[in-house]
């Protein structure tokens, strides 16, 4: 379940068991049915997130260690874009999405491989940002813009301006590179690839695709301190995105491993991956299901409140609330 961040009111869409989304409106207290999600190669054994737009007019699901996707225009109910992302090792790193608004036009940054990040239209499934990119030959030269790299969780910032991309490369070590929407889109086709050949915010082996969110346009904040994945200090690290610099560090905020259930070579296994959540509004919130939420003053690293037994599945920016799925239908 995601919040419909543009839609006045407190209006989340809902991916339900039965493969249906349904607009939920706890203001008005109502609920009504969208469409099924029949149209689409989405293996619903595995772990689907939900991506929705901010206009609320489109959703992207795929499966989050997995190979498919599909874009749907809410008003129709139609699929508009079947998302695939190839199948090299994906169980060990996110289905890169994320809906931006550049404009005030609706756009889709997806994975087309595992390598290349492409922008859509999401209403016509029309690539924005197309370019051909020369594959490397074993023996050969590195080809010009090629990318050795894995694109994993992707975050927009506020003004809708940035992207960050918590990715990793071998042996592995996660790596953390932001750059700048418009400048992808109107002047530059290869700047999500040139954008690795700069610097980088902060790199973890072993570790990538945890707690992380943009503060403001120009700060972004990412759980943990180090550069281990097994020596991990729990903490929150806010770095400039614009000059790939960190400024500080406090310790305290936490994120537990959670399991999913992947697949590889045709055989189910499960899969360790970060879990918890950082959102930002004022303060940082810091979500861990098994340690509960704290909350942070990020300007002087200072705890304000804790407390275990509260874990909200979301925060809805405009409505000012969290929501906690309690199960069998009941929200809070």
């Amino acid at each position: 379940i995601q919040p419909i961040e543009g839609m006045l009111g407190n209006c989340w869409l809902a991916l339900t068991n039965t493969k249906k989304l349904a607009l939920l409106d706890f203001e008005q207290r109502q609920v009504k049915s969208v469409c099924s999600v029949t149209d689409s190669k989405i293996d619903w054994r595995y772990k689907v997130v939900l991506h929705v737009s901010r206009d609320g007019q489109f959703a992207a699901l795929a499966n989050l260690r997995g190979q498919y996707g599909v874009v749907i225009d809410l008003q129709t109910g139609n699929s508009t874009i079947h998302l695939d992302r190839g199948n090299y090792y994906v169980e060990h790193y996110h289905f890169s999405l994320a809906f931006a608004e550049i404009n005030h036009k609706t756009i889709l940054i997806h994975a087309t491989n595992w390598n290349r990040l492409t922008v859509s239209d999401p209403a016509t499934g029309k690539e924005l940002t197309f370019r051909e990119i020369a594959p490397w030959q074993k023996g050969g030269s590195r080809p010009e813009h090629y990318l050795d790299y894995f694109h994993g969780k992707l975050v927009v910032s506020p003004d809708q301006e940035w992207i960050a991309d918590w990715g990793w490369v071998w042996h592995p070590v996660g790596m953390i590179r932001c750059w700048n929407l418009k400048k992808w889109l109107y002047e530059n086709v290869w700047e999500s690839e040139d954008a690795y050949q700069r610097k980088f915010l902060c790199y973890r082996s072993y570790y990538w695709g945890g707690p992380i969110c943009w503060a403001d346009s120009r700060r972004l904040i990412v759980w943990g301190y180090g550069e281990d994945g097994q020596d991990l200090i729990p903490a929150a690290t806010i770095c400039d995105a614009q000059t790939a610099t960190e400024l500080f560090w406090f310790f305290g905020p936490t994120s537990s491993p959670q399991k999913v259930k992947a697949q590889r070579k045709d055989q189910d296994m499960e899969i360790g991956i970060p879990g918890g959540q950082f959102i930002y509004d004022e303060y940082l919130f810091s979500v861990d299901p098994q340690t509960g939420m704290t909350v942070w003053d990020i300007e002087t690293g200072e705890r304000l409140f804790a407390d275990e037994h509260f874990s909200p599945t979301g925060y809805h920016h405009a409505g000012k609330s969290f929501l906690t799925n309690q199960g069998d239908g009941q929200f809070v």
